[in-house]
């Protein structure tokens, strides 16, 4: 397994991961509300091709099995946007690993990054990491704009 930073040949296999690692995590979601979902992610792909966020690939020989993307927002809060892993390689080390080499590059800066509030495995990897919840809640607002559940905000300083 290896890691390396992001070009824009990996931008097919970053969706492909994204799609299935989204689908798998939310199975529940009706198939109308996945297809929402899924088409407001492309937002992030536009921030990756145009090198506005960052990203670490983890591959297997030429295949991508996981990513981990960061970027400033709008009022220059350094951020973690996403971390997704094939179901099939996870829990084996890869989400801390893409996340270390991560935070490796932003020593001494405010690291921000949110996590759904019942996503216990994802809350104590981030928390074993040095990330505290700052006390804020986003709410995640569905395809109707009612609140499908909220996400934590969590720092590392």
């Amino acid at each position: 397994m290896t890691i390396r930073k992001f070009t824009l040949g990996d931008i097919k296999n970053i969706i492909n991961v994204d799609i299935i690692s989204y689908k798998t995590q939310f199975s529940e979601i009706p198939s109308e509300e996945m297809a929402f979902e899924l088409e407001g992610r492309k937002t992030g792909y536009e921030d990756l091709k145009s090198g506005k966020d960052r990203a670490f690939v983890a591959c297997e020989g030429d295949t991508v099995v996981g990513y981990v993307q960061y970027g400033k927002d709008s009022e220059g809060k350094e951020w973690i946007k996403r971390l997704y892993i094939l179901p099939e390689i996870q829990n084996q080390g890869l989400g801390r690993k893409l996340l270390g080499k991560t935070l490796d590059g932003l020593k001494n800066t405010k690291v921000y990054i949110d996590v759904w509030e019942d996503n216990e495995r994802a809350s104590h990897l981030y928390s074993s990491l040095g990330f505290r919840p700052t006390g804020r809640k986003i709410p995640f607002l569905n395809k109707k704009g009612e609140v499908d559940g909220f996400e934590v905000e969590m720092v590392k300083k």
